[in-house]
C-alpha cells in the first residue's frame, strides 16, 4: 500500500507500505506520466486496442519540461522513477481517491495513468473513485457530466437544475450566478430553497428516494435498487413531475419506475464496445469548482446534522 497525499494523515500512513508527500499531487502525477512516455515504457498493446486520443495526450505531456515537473511536485527525481516503475511493473495495482479531496485535473490524469499502463478494466486492477454525491457515477454513466460550466450553459435558454445549487456552493470567484442568470427561462427542482432556487422562474418540491423509489450507482458501478417505502408531502414524486412537463411540450415519456429503470439499463449497457479516451486536463487546478459536490441535501446534512453551530 503507497500512501500518496500533501497533507498528514496519520491513521491512512499506518495502514501504508510506504508514504509520499508531494508538493503539489498535479505535478507528481504528471512527472510520472512524463517518465513513463519519454522512455517508452507505457501499454502499448492496451492502449492500440482499449483507447483513443493518445498521441495528442502524449504530444502534450512530452512538451513539459521533466525536470520542471519534478521540481513542482516537491520531490526528489528518485522517488518519482521509483513510484513509476514500481506502478508499471504490478501485474495488480488499484488507484484510489477521494473525489472531496482531488481536483478534477488530478482525477483526470490518475484515469490517464491507469490508461497509460493498462490497469483499466483488469480484475484486480484500475481506479476507484470516493464520490462526493451519493449518485454521481449515475449521472457519469448517463453521459450527463463534462465540460466546463460556461460552455456547457453557451447557448442554453431553458434551464432545469435537480437537486444542485450550483450557486450556494461555487467555490471562490466562479461567476456561476451570471452564467444562469442570462438564461430565458429556469426550474428548479430541490428539498428547500436554495441560492440557485431563489434565480428560478420556477420551483419544483423533489422527492427522497425511499418517497419515489430508485437506484444508485457505487463507485465501482454496481446498480442498487430501492423500492418506494412510503408518499411523500410533495404529491407526484420528482420524476412523474419531470414526465408531465415533457408530455405538456410534446415530448412524451414513460412515468413508471420500472419502465425507467429498464431504459437507464439499456443506455449504460450499451456502451462497451467505445474506446477508453485520454483527456487533456491541461494544467494545475487552483481549487475545486464546488463545495458538497454541489450536492445541496449534502451540503445541508453537513452544516445542520454533521456540523452544526
Amino acid at each position: 500500500i503507497c500512501f500518496v497525499s500533501s497533507s498528514t494523515n496519520p491513521a491512512m500512513e499506518r495502514k501504508a507500505d510506504r508514504v509520499i508527500k508531494p508538493a503539489s499531487s498535479y505535478y507528481f502525477i504528471r512527472a510520472v506520466i512524463s517518465y513513463l512516455l519519454g522512455r517508452n515504457l507505457h501499454n502499448n498493446v492496451f492502449i492500440s486496442s482499449q483507447c483513443s486520443g493518445f498521441e495528442k495526450y502524449r504530444a502534450e505531456v512530452l512538451k513539459d519540461d521533466f525536470r520542471t515537473l519534478i521540481s513542482g511536485s516537491g520531490l526528489t527525481e528518485e522517488e518519482i522513477t521509483g513510484f513509476a516503475e514500481e506502478f508499471n511493473k504490478k501485474m495488480k495495482a488499484v488507484v484510489i481517491f477521494a473525489e472531496q479531496t482531488t481536483d478534477h485535473i488530478v482525477a483526470s490524469e490518475l484515469r490517464n495513468l491507469c490508461l497509460l499502463t493498462g490497469k483499466t478494466g483488469k480484475e484486480g486492477s484500475g481506479i476507484l473513485c470516493l464520490r462526493s454525491s451519493c449518485n454521481s457515477q449515475g449521472i457519469i454513466d448517463m453521459g450527463l457530466a463534462g465540460g466546463d460550466a460556461a460552455g456547457i450553459l453557451s447557448g442554453v435558454e431553458n434551464l432545469l437544475v435537480f437537486g444542485e445549487d450550483p450557486v450556494g456552493l461555487a467555490n471562490g470567484d466562479i461567476a456561476i450566478a451570471d452564467l444562469i442568470s442570462k438564461t430565458r427561462f429556469r426550474v428548479v427542482q430541490d428539498f428547500r430553497m436554495t441560492a440557485t432556487a431563489a434565480l428560478a422562474d420556477g420551483v419544483l418540491p423533489s422527492s427522497y428516494i425511499f418517497e419515489s423509489g430508485g437506484s444508485f450507482t457505487s463507485s465501482g458501478k454496481v446498480i442498487s435498487r430501492m423500492p418506494k417505502q412510503r408518499s411523500g408531502p410533495a404529491g407526484p414524486p420528482g420524476f412523474q413531475q419531470i414526465a408531465s412537463i415533457l408530455k405538456e411540450v410534446g415530448q412524451p415519456c414513460s412515468a413508471d419506475i420500472e419502465e425507467i429503470h429498464e431504459e437507464m439499463l439499456l443506455s449504460v449497457s450499451g456502451g462497451d464496445d467505445r474506446k477508453l479516451a485520454f483527456i487533456s486536463a491541461g494544467g494545475p487546478a487552483t481549487q475545486h469548482l464546488f463545495r458538497h459536490g454541489c450536492n445541496s441535501l449534502e451540503a445541508l446534512f453537513e452544516s445542520e446534522i454533521m456540523h452544526p453551530e
